[in-house]
């Protein structure tokens, strides 16, 4: 018996099985179209069957009643029905519109016939695919495939082509020439999913009349059969030619094909871009009636005219977003398209650029990049060492399309090609950045961290973490000229540098050695100006160090060293004279130790000690001059980014009233560093539940969950403007603000990842950007500057339309990273990257 009421009894299950039956056959069986999106609604005519654990064996499971009975509209309590309770249930997964999507596979065998049936479900319980696999007479194993998405029922049988060239499933097997492959059974209409390479090996799943069913590690696609035959390399390139195809004529996958793929039904216009013997390969634009096609194959019978002058696809004014997005599908052959044919397609590219690093960390390599534009479409291609296109992305204004593997820097992965509708950027034009001057460095992330009179310092970065960070740097850098005045080199360790008040001196610690119980470092004092030493000193330590700080207050540089045994450590603080070298004080703490940030340059030093225990954590401030203890806090915390609960503030943030955060049990509280005095305490609701982020030394930010949960996963948050100088509250509006600056009396931040202008006064939208801002905000002259990542894009404040993007200005960030790729100062912009350059850019 089964667990619940299946719906289906007696003459009722007999009715339905008749019309299984003449619904299903090959003939004129209706397409049912499955939904589009890895959103998938639940079914309407079952919720999600769960058979009972004790389900008995059924022997009802016949192939041929499968092979007849399968439809697209199947529900769970239909199949069980139909083919019985004995099957095997698992979680599995499912390459569905460019994603990859949870399923429930239910698998039923015959162990008789040699047969088995795979089922696969959405979460909610709808038929996603299905594929009856058994043995031919000489024991190869078949596929039977219904009607479903854009396939129609058909077996490995109906695979002329296969039989004829001896491929079957199972074997793992190569395409002799690159083709796009499709995604077939998410939609009614194909969607090109995947680039295959003769260079990949892929195993073939499944065959339908037309097509094999392949994996390539995980990513199943749809390719063409005749791909993997050898008649497929003799096909050639031709010069590109706008041709006329008469009104009936068929377009079909490959030439000779027994199955056309589209009939057109009045003259259409398309591109011929391949040819062998009689037939031309041609890009075919959308239409109404259809879309998503890669190259299509049409006898010259079918062509009635030739235009043999080709006009270059970006330097023609009447082209439209379908036609480019055809030829864009048809011609793109990733792994193979030279940068020649690319220009003969296309025209030379408008903007060239430099790719983000490809090389693993501690080293730097970019690629080049081509960019095309127009007023309705862009195309980006990314070039490899041999000059053979890597990866590519096209997208028009509408948003209706955009596809391609950007982002793809080697082909020993699959080439996963995403086709989907919407952008998650803006579409805007690029506009040329006119730099004051730029510079590239040796590490791909660069950003400014700090200025000592006319010399910037900007830290780089390799990008790895834990043990694949290999490389930091710090460069000093003239401001005026951009002139490298010093580098110095981190290796694998982090920034440990303390600046004097007067950012005459920069003083680094390296570690010499490291060994158990015994450790050395050397203390480097440098001018900031022109980076010649000052003075030099080694400091000897007989124990083990387990953690390092530093920090400057006037002319004295203090290091923290928490060492000794892990369960009784002590903390050893050392000051020295700047300008000497000369030890000044020195004291210790119980518990590890560390020296918090002095960006506001109090004349103390403050050092958190304790256990890992909130209530075990105290403060100790000392006077940077002299070492006596000025005041001390116990049961507090500056530990607020961890847990989400202060934005990070970095050596060059300036946001944000003077003093320093801390933390007890139940509050954020600003304190005065010099007397520890608190100036501004504000409520943390609960753990994880409650976020601040410092404006201005006037506003923050605040995120609330509202619903219990962490912030982070919280589905109901609130943000409220603080006023710091009263503690009060403005206004609170639904959604998680963030990333707020203030320019011209207008609030803009991201409300749930969107840019925003708000009425600083009352919280009303003033605008809200359609795209998502992955990193800051920044008013920058009369404009707005926001980091899409890795695109920075210029919004016009006042309604918040994207004009521009900026050329072959290219951020990213990382964990390590202590600051933003782009600084405003002055009037400057400080333009950092992801790949290796750092820039000034001045409001012309």
């Amino acid at each position: 018996m089964l667990g619940r009421s299946l719906g289906f009894k007696g003459a009722a299950a007999a009715a339905m099985l008749a019309v299984f039956l003449c619904s299903c056959s090959n003939d004129g069986a209706e397409e049912t179209a499955l939904p589009t999106s890895s959103s998938l609604p639940s079914p309407v005519a079952s919720s999600v069957f769960v058979p009972e654990a004790s389900a008995p064996s059924d022997p009802r499971f016949q192939p041929e009643l499968a092979r007849s009975g399968l439809t697209a509209k199947l529900t769970q309590d239909e199949a069980a029905e139909l083919l019985g309770t004995d099957f095997n249930a698992e979680t599995s997964s499912l390459y569905w519109n460019s994603d990859w999507i949870r399923t429930r596979v239910w698998t039923y065998q015959n162990e008789a016939s040699s047969s088995r049936l795979l089922l696969h479900w959405s979460e909610e319980g709808r038929l996603l695919y299905a594929v009856l696999y058994d043995r031919d007479p000489e024991g190869n194993e078949r596929s039977y495939i219904p009607t479903i998405g854009a396939l129609t029922a058909s077996s490995s049988d109906d695979n002329q082509l296969a039989a004829e060239n001896g491929i079957r499933i199972g074997q793992t097997v190569a395409v002799k020439a690159g083709t796009a492959a499709y995604d077939m059974i998410s939609s009614r209409e194909p969607r090109i999913s995947y680039f295959a390479l003769p260079a990949r090996p892929v195993t073939i799943l499944s065959l339908t009349d037309t097509f094999a069913e392949i994996d390539d590690d995980g990513v199943r696609s749809w390719v063409p059969i005749w791909y993997l035959t050898n008649e497929s390399e003799g096909a050639g390139d031709i010069a590109p030619s706008k041709v006329s195809i008469a009104p009936g004529s068929s377009l079909y996958w490959y030439p000779n094909a027994g199955k056309e793929a589209v009939t057109v039904i009045g003259a259409e216009t398309a591109y011929a871009l391949r040819v062998l013997g009689d037939w031309y390969g041609v890009a075919l634009p959308d239409s109404a009636s259809r879309h998503g096609f890669g190259l299509l194959w049409v006898h010259k019978d079918q062509i009635d005219d030739f235009q043999t002058e080709w006009k270059p696809v970006f330097e023609d004014s009447g082209i439209s977003p379908e036609a480019i997005a055809a030829v864009a599908r048809s011609a793109l052959r990733v792994g193979s398209l030279s940068v020649t044919a690319a220009e003969t397609l296309f025209g030379r590219p408008q903007y060239l650029e430099a790719s983000g690093n490809v090389e693993p960390p501690g080293k730097l390599k970019t690629l080049p990049v081509w960019r095309y534009e127009n007023a309705d479409a862009q195309l980006v291609l990314t070039w490899s060492d041999d000059d053979r296109l890597l990866n590519y992305r096209y997208r028009d204004r509408s948003g209706k399309y955009d596809i391609g593997n950007e982002g793809q820097h080697t082909l020993e992965q699959p080439v996963i090609l995403k086709a989907v509708e919407g952008a998650r950027f803006p579409f805007a034009r690029s506009e040329a950045v006119d730099y004051d001057w730029r510079i590239e460095t040796e590490l791909p992330f660069n950003y400014l961290v700090g200025e000592a009179g006319r010399t910037l310092l900007i830290a780089g970065e390799d990008g790895g973490i834990s043990g694949f960070h290999e490389a930091s740097h710090l460069y000093g850098v003239d401001k005026v000229t951009g002139r490298k005045l010093w580098k110095y080199d981190f290796g694998y360790d982090i920034h440990l540098f303390a600046l004097s008040e007067a950012r005459q001196t920069i003083i680094f610690y390296r570690p010499l050695e490291r060994g158990e119980g015994t450790s050395s470092y050397r203390l480097i004092a440098m001018n900031t100006r022109d980076g010649k030493t000052r003075w030099e000193r080694t400091l000897e330590i007989q124990e083990d160090v387990w953690e390092l700080s530093s920090e400057a207050s006037g002319d004295v540089a203090v290091l923290a060293l928490a060492t000794g045994d892990e369960e009784q450590l002590t903390t050893r603080l050392e000051a020295r004279d700047v300008r000497t070298g000369q030890v000044v004080w020195s004291a210790s703490l119980e518990g590890s130790g560390t020296l918090l940030p002095n960006p506001q340059r109090a004349p103390v030093v403050i050092v958190q000690s304790g256990g890992p225990a909130l209530a075990d954590k105290k403060l100790t401030a000392f006077d940077a001059r002299t070492g006596k203890m000025r005041w001390e806090l116990k049961g507090r915390s500056v530990d607020l980014t961890s847990g989400g609960l202060l934005a990070a503030e970095g050596r060059l943030s300036s946001r944000g009233p003077a003093g320093f955060w801390a933390r007890d049990e139940e509050k954020l509280i600003l304190a005065d560093p010099t007397t520890g005095a608190d100036k501004l305490s504000l409520p943390i609701s609960f753990e994880y539940g409650t976020h601040y982020e410092a404006i201005d030394e006037r506003y923050m930010l605040k995120q609330q969950s509202e619903d219990g949960e962490r912030l982070y996963d919280s589905a109901d948050a609130t943000s409220s403007l603080i006023d710091l100088q009263t503690g009060e509250t403005l206004w609170t509006v639904i959604g998680k603000a963030d990333k707020g600056i203030i320019m011209d009396g207008v609030l803009y931040c991201r409300l749930d990842g969107k840019p925003r202008a708000v009425d600083i006064a009352d919280g009303r939208t003033i605008w809200e950007a359609e795209f998502e801002a992955w990193g800051s905000l920044h008013a920058f002259g009369n404009r707005l500057l926001v980091e899409g990542i890795p695109d920075v894009y210029a919004l016009n404040p006042i309604s918040g339309r994207a004009e521009s993007r900026l050329h072959d200005v290219r951020i990213g960030y990382y964990e390590l990273i202590d600051g933003d790729m782009l600084a405003v100062r002055d009037g400057k912009l400080y333009a950092g990257s992801s790949n290796g350059y750092f820039g000034r850019v001045s409001v012309k």
